[in-house]
């Protein structure tokens, strides 16, 4: 499979993320702290639960509040920083 396969499957993930409202954090709060414990075996299950590289994702209906909170942290010297964002079905499952 070439690149212009890889381009493809990138294109159809970004419209299923948008079709479903799921926006990627740092679009909305650029200087967002992420720390994914998912994403590395740093979380009270000690095994990886996401996958390297998983992005931070959140409703379109936050992005009002997540403006506004980072605003205020920012002129108090502070940011935001997320341990967690949306859960796939199939990471929740493996939770339970």
């Amino acid at each position: 499979m070439g690149q212009g396969t890889a381009g493809w499957k990138v294109a159809w993930c970004a419209a299923v993320l948008a079709a479903a409202g799921l926006l990627d954090v740092r679009s909305i709060v650029p200087d967002a702290v992420i720390d994914l414990r998912y994403a590395t075996a740093n979380n009270f299950t000690r095994v990886q639960i996401y996958p390297t590289g998983a992005r931070c994702l959140v409703h379109e209906a936050m992005r009002p509040g997540l403006v506004e909170a980072a605003r205020r942290l920012r002129s108090a010297g502070a940011v935001l920083v997320f341990l967690d964002c949306y859960r796939p079905h199939d990471a929740q499952v493996r939770l339970w």
